[in-house]
């Protein structure tokens, strides 16, 4: 991967009469017997990228490798997280080329670290390995049944679940509980699986 990487960097190619060079950030990430799903290779392979841009400027090799930190200590700081409420939920509208009237939201999560938000990419993996993903799934559901309460347009929020809550034969009753506590119509939330999981 890295001869790769320095013959494409080392070679000009001609587009429309221009001289143009290219770099490539390649991303590795091994796959053995514990390997979960391919939704989870493209997570780790994608972090691997991501710390190729950060240390070598776009042009390198990055292999994946699981985080050192014990696995108690990173449950202990998702569940401080939850409880201190180190989650942010973000809104992005989804706009309606028919003009209807109901207004519609993609929801995403960040994650408060030091200061500095983390996006879910880098994140709900390692919550998923853990067992906390599902946890996190529910307090994004009860977030977003909150902002609904105080919204007083006709909306709906689109969630995305990890495939543990997927998996979660609880978690539809629970979510019947809250939409019913909270007076909201079962209409105003969208769940999103991916097709891998």
């Amino acid at each position: 991967a890295e001869i790769l990487c320095e013959k494409v960097a080392a070679h000009f190619f001609e587009v429309d009469r221009k001289t143009v060079q290219f770099t490539f950030s390649i991303g590795i990430c091994l796959i053995n017997e514990a390997t979960k799903d391919s939704q989870t290779l493209i997570h780790h392979a994608l972090e691997s990228i991501e710390k190729v841009h950060k240390e070598h400027d776009g042009n390198g090799v990055s292999l994946y490798q699981k985080p050192t930190e014990n696995g108690e200590v990173l449950a202990s700081s998702f569940k401080t997280a939850l409880k201190n409420n180190d989650f942010r939920l973000l809104f992005q509208p989804i706009i309606s080329l028919r003009g209807e009237e109901t207004e519609r939201y993609e929801i995403y999560i960040r994650m408060n670290v030091d200061g500095e938000e983390v996006a879910a990419l880098n994140f709900l993996p390692t919550a998923e390995d853990l067992g906390m993903s599902t946890k996190i799934d529910r307090w994004v559901i009860l977030e977003s049944i909150k902002h609904l309460q105080q919204t007083t347009q006709k909306t709906q929020h689109f969630i995305n679940l990890t495939s543990s809550s997927i998996q979660d034969e609880t978690l539809i009753p629970w979510i019947k509980v809250a939409l019913d506590a909270a007076k909201i119509d079962a209409s105003s939330i969208v769940l999103q699986a991916k097709e891998a999981d």
